[in-house]
């Protein structure tokens, strides 16, 4: 057939998006770069060939399956914004993720005798068993699980695409030799080659196939033709991927084994364990971080031990207890060479029989805590009662936990009843546990070297805790651990929120390298003012609220390597290591003793009339005391800013009030009302919202007026019926501003750095807006830098930016596949490369290795710069040669040692 695709360039589709340029073609579709103008955004479009919609049964397929795979709302699924047709051309607007398909990557490295760090591989395939383990609930399979729709964006996360076009344009069936092409054979489960009905299961199969490719460098199953590889997929025993790769942990070959066993039954039933389980390899393979004056960032490297797994077998049989083996190295940072296609088996490790290793794959599955019966609760009884102080009270109430029909470690969503109980604001933090430590000689937590805690970690949370350690150290406090339904009601609020900031995953971005000092971070907080139960460290729970095995105990709040919403649970045996790596916790109480709560900068509920707060009423302007408890601000005619203000001069401070309409004119008049701080003059911010526009803004005000800093919709006011609540995180030049407990907006603004709080009503065109106040408190806020990411670069662009240049002894610019390369050519040299830009306050982290020297043991040293103006500039710098690493500060003339010390984990060799 004729293909006209191209012809769609420079056309424009469904009368709104404008086709500017294709970006692929397969069997299926092809897919263009397209601008919609509507909301000024680039997008892809999705065409099915149009010989596809022949088939009766398209256009039903069609509706049903896109109008499916529009609802799957992932952050590693690509998001579908809409679907239609025109004339026989079917079509799916999706979101524009610029990046490189997984397939492109791994061709690249494959063409350079390289292949995937494991470091990398576990981050690209649990991500993606998250998204498909997503889409499984939703009763969404793939069918067809490749590279090709795999995308790696410009933040290295991948993103999956194509759910559902498989059963569009095949129906129930996937085709088999008659349509597959060799890429899609190379992926196919053998229940699709046999032409059999598929479930998840073969989705599952498919990601075993994409995770021995990644870490060996070549797919199982490679042939001359589509059928060959089928036949194989069927027919053949799965190949020894030591043979390819001999630095494969044992427990990675038996996840292998069991993702790619040909019977479904033998297989993962959910993809949810197999990120589970390749999470746990990653853990294994970091080690603890002994106190040191002087560090770099870390290289992972392997612990000494590794989590053992046993298979799955139908009738239940004892599972035989962990036991340490030995681990291979730990890979470079960089892609390593991959195995010469004639090496010789011999020459790599033997591989070690198949009953043992099978042994090992079930007490892997074990590990990662099927839910199957069981319960178990109970509550201790305390000697004496534990003080308030940095504790926050949860009221008694009916609340919503769990998350829809449950599975796949998550409970269904039921109804608890809980009285009043009081939880830790913070996690335990490793100076917390080394106060416990020295008054009873407890055991140290897994990644401490000494009994007073990683240095310059004091206020970081503890982590490497076992369940009876957390358990300990709470009955120490004369509290205790939080009860699963506890700890989840503090997380997600009143309104059952899948994260402490709203159900937005992305609207926060957590760090991700490490924990960071807890409390620091004022957008990680709960409705319920409980900081940090998202990412930093696991939390250990107690009395599950739905079923677990015996011996089994809970973690919940994911952690910075493993981030996860505040509904997921999981279960799993608590003294194996791979629970307790980044495992910590926080204690509570039924009963204490209360005292005043530090940090309180100023606490209001407007009972006393002299309590220092503004009156003023001039008949359009009303401000003041409101009996019994209120203070009220009215602007009393159109287009009217009534401000009122404290009398005080803050600078970082969290403010919170609720608010709500107590009366106005008209029935659709426009006004917004809100909270003001850092006023000095006539310069001030506020943080507003408008119930009859459903909106919020925020606002700066100078000498000219009003300038809008950030705005948006919001649906959830309560203003004209009920009592919203509004929040104000203020960190230096950072601002957070929550409503009713869901973070709306986050921005960075350096003009105002301190002045007064208020309130503010301001009316379009509405005659009289009169708003109350109500329950105002102003907190110390500690100083918590952005995670944004300012600037990241794989450099597999040539023309990214950074410069090129050859010169004498000097050598740096891009290098083919994907890397920049500095070289120093001569002895007592330096060679240095800039990005032009300037930055100040920030994070720089880079994967860095040596690719040759000319002599085994010369002495060299490299690393980053950072703040270089001229001759000035600052530079990290490691020897891999001594171990040995220097802060230096560089000028006109020469270089000043700032610090130096010794770190013998450089794996730069």
């Amino acid at each position: 057939m004729t293909d006209s695709q191209p012809s769609w360039i420079g056309r424009s589709i469904g009368g709104r998006y404008q086709i500017e340029d294709l970006l692929g073609r397969g069997g299926m579709s092809s897919v263009y770069k397209a601008t919609d103008p509507n909301l000024q955004r680039a997008v892809a479009v999705k065409m099915i060939h149009p010989h596809l919609s022949e088939h009766p049964e398209f256009v039903k397929r069609f509706e049903q399956e896109a109008a499916a795979v529009a609802q799957l709302r992932h952050p590693n699924i690509i998001q579908v914004h809409d679907f239609n047709h025109e004339g026989d051309v079917y079509y799916m607007i999706l979101e524009h993720v610029p990046g490189e398909t997984l397939e492109k990557r791994l061709d690249a490295l494959k063409g350079a005798n390289l292949r995937l760090p494991l470091s990398e591989t576990i981050h690209i395939m649990s991500n993606l068993c998250d998204a498909v383990a997503f889409a499984h609930e939703r009763n969404m399979v793939h069918r067809d699980l490749k590279p090709s729709n795999v995308i790696i964006n410009l933040l290295s996360e991948p993103i999956l695409m194509d759910f559902g076009i498989a059963k569009i344009v095949g129906g129930g069936q996937v085709q088999t030799a008659t349509g597959a092409t060799i890429g899609t054979a190379a992926y196919m489960a053998p229940e699709q080659v046999q032409g059999e009905n598929v479930d998840q299961r073969a989705d599952i199969y498919s990601l075993g196939v994409m995770l021995f490719e990644m870490a060996s460098g070549r797919p199982p199953y490679e042939g001359k033709s589509a059928l060959t590889v089928m036949m194989k997929h069927v027919q053949e025993p799965i190949p020894d991927i030591r043979v390819l790769n001999n630095n494969i942990p044992d427990i990675l070959v038996g996840i292998l084994e069991k993702a790619l066993a040909k019977d479904p039954a033998d297989r993962f039933s959910s993809a949810i364990e197999i990120g589970t389980a390749l999470r746990m390899v990653g853990q294994q393979t970091l080690e603890s971080t002994a106190a040191q004056t002087f560090s770099f960032p870390q290289t992972a490297v392997p612990k000494s031990e590794t989590a053992v797994i046993p298979p799955a077998s139908p009738d239940p049989t004892p599972t035989p207890p962990p036991t340490s083996q030995p681990t291979p190295a730990a890979e470079q940072v960089q892609p390593e060479p991959a195995q010469p296609d004639d090496q010789p088996a011999a020459a790599i490790a033997p591989r070690r029989s198949r009953r043992k290793l099978m042994v090992g794959v079930a007490a892997a599955v074990f590990l990662i805590g099927l839910l199957i019966g069981g319960f178990f609760l109970y509550q201790r009884l305390f000697p004496s009662m534990p003080s308030s102080a940095d504790m926050v009270q949860i009221p008694a109430g009916s609340y919503t936990v769990g998350q829809g029909n449950g599975g796949n470690q998550y409970a269904a969503e039921q109804q608890v009843d809980l009285l009043d109980y009081w939880i830790d604001q913070y996690e335990v933090s490793n100076s917390d546990y080394a106060a416990f430590v020295a008054d009873t000689n407890a055991d140290l937590p897994s990644n401490w070297s000494s009994p007073t805690g990683p240095s310059g970690q004091e206020q970081n949370p503890v982590q490497g805790i076992s369940w009876e350690m957390a358990r300990d150290y709470c009955n120490w406090t004369n509290k205790r651990l939080p009860t699963e339904a506890e700890w989840e009601v503090a997380a997600r609020g009143p309104s059952s929120l899948l994260y402490p900031w709203g159900d937005d995953r992305q609207l926060v971005t957590l760090p991700t390298s490490g924990s960071y000092a807890a409390g620091t971070n004022p957008v990680n907080r709960s409705a319920f003012n409980v900081y940090d139960m998202a990412g930093n460290v696991w939390e250990w729970v107690d009395a599950p609220y739905t079923a677990v095995s015996a011996g089994q105990q809970v973690l919940r709040g994911g952690a910075y390597d493993n981030q996860r919403d505040m509904a997921y649970r999981l279960a799993g045996d608590p003294t194996v290591p791979t629970m307790q790596v980044t495992a910590g916790f926080r204690c509570a109480a039924t009963e204490v003793e209360v005292v005043p709560e530090e940090g309180i900068l100023l606490q209001e509920d407007f009972v006393d009339p002299e309590s220092g707060w503004e009156s003023w009423d001039d008949g359009s302007v009303l401000y003041g005391y409101h009996p019994p408890d209120y203070y009220h601000v009215q602007a009393g005619k159109p287009n009217t800013l009534s401000t009122a203000n404290f009398g005080g001069t803050f600078d970082d401070l969290t403010m919170e009030a609720l608010v709500f309409v107590d009366a106005t004119d008209t029935e659709a008049g426009d006004f917004r009302y809100g909270m003001t701080l850092r006023r000095t003059g006539d310069n001030f911010y506020a943080f507003t919202i408008a119930p009859r526009a459903g909106s919020w803004s925020v606002l700066r005000n100078t000498a000219s007026g009003l300038e809008v800093l950030d705005q948006g919709s919001i649906d959830s006011l309560q203003g004209l019926t009920g009592k919203d609540s509004l929040r104000v995180d203020a960190s230096g030049s950072q601002f957070a501003f929550s409503i009713n407990g869901r973070l709306v907006s986050q921005f960075k603004d350096a003009e105002l750095p301190e002045g007064d709080i208020g309130f503010l009503v301001q009316t379009f065109d509405e005659t009289r807006a009169h708003v109350h106040f109500d329950r105002l408190t102003v907190r110390e806020v500690a100083y918590s830098p952005t995670t944004t990411v300012m600037m990241s670069d794989d450099f597999t662009d040539p023309n990214s930016g950074w410069p090129s240049v050859t010169e004498g002894a000097t050598l740096s610019g891009y290098h083919p596949p994907d890397y920049y390369h500095v070289q120093s050519g001569e002895p007592a040299h330096r060679s240095v490369a800039y990005f032009e830009g300037t930055l100040d306050d920030f994070t720089m982290e880079a994967d860095i290795f040596v690719d040759s020297t000319d002599t085994p043991d010369g002495d060299f040293r490299y690393g980053l710069i950072a703040r270089r103006q001229g001759d000035d500039f600052y530079a990290f710098l490691v020897s891999p040669q001594t171990g040995e690493g220097r802060v230096i500060k560089n000028s006109a003339t020469g270089e000043e040692l700032l610090a130096e010390g010794v770190e013998t984990s450089a794996q730069g060799l």
